[in-house]
């Protein structure tokens, strides 16, 4: 989870750069305005919408509360939003370009956000109780191996000197799937699975090449 944006930062220069006019068929005013609410609860203001990685940090030490009350609360956050949203801007808002426009952010915080918004679809549904059950390793176990950790993301750069490849993409998954494999298997299944349907909604270039689960 916390390693795969990471990852698909590279998708940025990767994929048509976000442009300066709006999506035409999201409602962006709706977009800020249930993004402005989401934000809020995790004590970040929102002029201007922060960063990513601020997003991460915080959401990273609300998700380390014990008994997973952390993850239970993120949930129910997460729902919220997708019902303030609604169906049909979910699936023309959730989007970098959309994002990057309706709330003024860069196209890698875009990236990111986009990224988190449909791996916690499936945490906080088909996930849910995976995830409940081993929030307590989750959210240290890469703290927890750093050296392993290191490893995945040196490796991915190293093979990203040669240029973007899905390759890079697939064994940097498959190498952190490893680490949360300390968690057990059921656990490195949901993480893998979760990668699977976020680098599909970000990008169409490596479909054919995604992580067996």
């Amino acid at each position: 989870m916390l390693g795969l944006p990471l990852v698909l930062s590279a998708l940025s220069v990767s994929r048509p750069s976000a442009q300066n006019s709006q999506p035409r068929e999201c409602d962006a005013k709706t977009l800020q305005s249930c993004y402005d609410t989401y934000i809020a609860n995790f004590n970040l203001t929102t002029d201007p919408f922060p960063t990513f990685f601020d997003y991460l940090l915080n959401l990273s030490t609300i998700l380390r509360k014990p008994k997973a009350e952390g993850f239970k609360n993120v949930c129910q956050w997460h729902h919220s939003l997708e019902k303030c949203l609604g169906s049909g801007n979910i699936e023309t808002c959730e989007n970098g370009p959309a994002i990057k426009y309706g709330l003024g952010i860069s196209d890698t915080d875009a990236l990111g956000y986009e990224t988190y918004f449909h791996e916690f679809q499936y945490y906080c549904s088909n996930g849910y109780e995976t995830f409940y059950k081993n929030s307590d390793c989750i959210v240290g176990v890469l703290q927890k191996y750093p050296e392993e950790s290191r490893a995945c993301i040196n490796n991915y750069l190293e093979q990203l000197k040669n240029g973007f490849s899905c390759k890079a993409i697939t064994d940097v998954h498959k190498c952190f799937n490893k680490i949360y494999a300390h968690c057990g298997q059921d656990m490195a299944k949901m993480v893998c699975e979760a990668g699977n349907i976020a680098l599909e909604a970000v990008t169409n270039l490596c479909n054919n090449v995604l992580v067996q689960c």
